[in-house]
């Protein structure tokens, strides 16, 4: 379930609906009700009382059996929602940290060809490069809104291509020259535009405006404007 102001208000009511303290009064005065509507009120030491006694025995063992199971699960996933809303916490301010990064190697990448200080310059920027904190968002994908679980996943293909393409360069001889700056560039931008994706739909999600990043690189304005 997607975590944000009303949502979570939602949620709470219908754990609260769903709690043992709420449905073992319920169960306990459903089925104390039941048997008085089936036997009447007893007496005494009467078949009528033991039958009645039985009635309420029964709904008590279907309490205990509803507290045992019940219990241990709501309380599973409000600690899974806790820790899904930490990590999304984490992962908004790792995202606008990094694209922060992407935009100056997108800005050494602006050249047909790339000789070994423009790679240099781009491995520099890219130094804390990191997807894993996108992808630790996946452990909890019950708690994610279908948006936000989409950009999750875009963001995360599109951020370990850059890294596979990170560690292929780092392989290169330096003296070589790599030509196609322009086709970098495009994966660059296009892994920007995922991770800015996911980066809004987390502070959205959070309950909050998204913030506005300085210096976003000429290419993203263009990639940007021409998928709207």
């Amino acid at each position: 379930m997607k975590i944000g102001g009303a949502e979570m208000t939602k949620r709470r009511i219908v754990e609260l609906l769903v709690s043992p303290w709420f449905l073992a009064p319920l169960c306990f005065g459903s089925g104390a009700g039941l048997a008085v509507a089936i036997l009447g009120v007893p007496l005494l030491w009467t078949p009528e009382a033991a039958g009645w006694a039985s009635a309420i025995g029964t709904s008590a063992a279907a309490i205990v059996a509803l507290v045992v199971g019940v219990v241990p699960e709501i309380n599973r996933r409000r600690e899974m929602e806790i820790k899904s809303f930490a990590q999304m916490h984490v992962t908004e301010s790792s995202l606008e940290t990094q694209l922060l990064h992407v935009s100056v190697a997108i800005e050494h990448a602006r050249q047909e060809f790339l000789d070994a200080a423009a790679r240099r310059a781009i491995f520099a920027a890219m130094e804390k490069f990191d997807p894993m904190p996108v992808a630790a968002l996946l452990n909890f994908p019950e708690h994610l809104g279908p948006g936000v679980l989409g950009n999750t996943s875009r963001c995360v293909v599109d951020m370990n291509r850059v890294d596979a393409l990170m560690r292929t360069f780092r392989s290169v001889p330096s003296e070589s020259v790599i030509e196609g700056g322009e086709w970098l560039t495009g994966v660059l931008v296009s892994a920007y535009l995922s991770m800015d994706d996911a980066r809004s739909a987390y502070s959205v999600a959070l309950g909050r405006k998204p913030s506005r990043l300085p210096e976003v690189p000429a290419e993203v304005i263009a990639a940007r404007a021409a998928n709207e």
